[in-house]
């Protein structure tokens, strides 16, 4: 929570001048999309803490650590039109999620 209101409110001094013109200029279908991703991102972190008291950090940590390639495989998916995967992003969130699972092995 006090992630989020921080940078709410670092986004929100960024770009105070803006947002009521884009307020009311945004189309509704728009706005459901928002809280439809605030909403996932919610239950994402409340999961997350849940995993957390459920099993140890060494096997949540990796797990966590795979959302990049989740997020490369819905990217694909769903956005093929505006997103183009190369394979040197695959690379790049493979090698991430090696260094998160490293680090989680590594840590005693």
């Amino acid at each position: 929570a006090f992630s989020m209101l921080l940078g709410t409110m670092i986004v929100g001094a960024l770009f105070h001048r803006h947002s009521l013109a884009d307020v009311r200029r945004a189309p509704r279908r728009g706005w459901v999309f928002v809280v439809l991703a605030g909403c996932a991102s919610t239950w994402g972190v409340s999961f997350w803490f849940l995993a957390f008291t459920k099993a140890p950090v060494v096997l949540v940590a990796p797990l966590v650590g795979t959302s990049p390639l989740v997020s490369i495989l819905l990217a694909h998916l769903f956005l093929q039109r505006l997103e183009r995967v190369t394979w040197r992003v695959v690379l790049g969130a493979v090698v991430v999620v090696v260094g998160v699972g490293l680090i989680a092995v590594g840590t005693d």
